[in-house]
């Protein structure tokens, strides 16, 4: 093998330990040496993989959706860590992300749910939907705040504006929308 900067593996003498050469930004040599890979037969990668085998080191699940689940954020206020999710059942939920708690299901989207997202200071959630809209939901008591329309198709991702109440969407109609969530108004 060469000696620029291309990676190098050698073997050492024994067959299970592997040392790789390759060189940092600086240009400095750097060598790895680990352990080779174990090789496991079909019955062994079988039983490795059996439901029993498996253990669930979740402190907690969120349990409501009918359908897919298409999106989750958490947003920590004080000392409560909130968590949202959107799904193909065309609904959003809130939640205690400690404890799996539902604080509120939030109806209204007439098609699944892609998106969902706390605003800076964790007051609002917008969701959004291939139903062509996003909705603002007030955290506090789940209460809807308004509907914001405008794109003639879906809704893949929303956002907030990192310094104020101003969501960002982008649809499947190859266009963004920006509306100010306290009037509910396009930009």
């Amino acid at each position: 093998m060469d000696n620029n900067n291309e990676n190098k593996e050698e073997l050492s003498s024994s067959s299970e330990e592997m040392m790789m050469t390759d060189t940092d930004a600086e240009g400095n040599n750097i060598e790895i040496v680990g352990e080779g890979e174990e090789e496991y037969n079909d019955a062994e990668v079988e039983a490795m993989n059996h439901p029993s085998n498996r253990q669930d080191d979740s402190l907690c699940s969120f349990e409501g959706h009918s359908d897919s689940v298409y999106s989750v954020d958490i947003k920590f206020i004080n000392s409560t860590a909130l968590a949202a999710s959107g799904g193909g059942d065309d609904k959003c939920f809130m939640w205690d992300a400690s404890t799996g708690k539902q604080y509120f299901e939030l109806s209204g989207h007439k098609d699944s749910v892609s998106s969902v997202k706390f605003n800076g200071d964790g007051s609002l959630l917008a969701s959004a939907s291939f139903d062509s809209t996003v909705k603002v939901w007030n955290v506090k008591d789940g209460s809807l705040s308004h509907t914001l329309e405008g794109p003639s198709e879906g809704i893949n991702w929303i956002n907030w504006h990192p310094k104020g109440n101003v969501v960002l969407a982008g649809s499947q109609d190859s266009s963004c929308w920006m509306w100010n969530a306290s009037n509910g108004k396009k930009f």
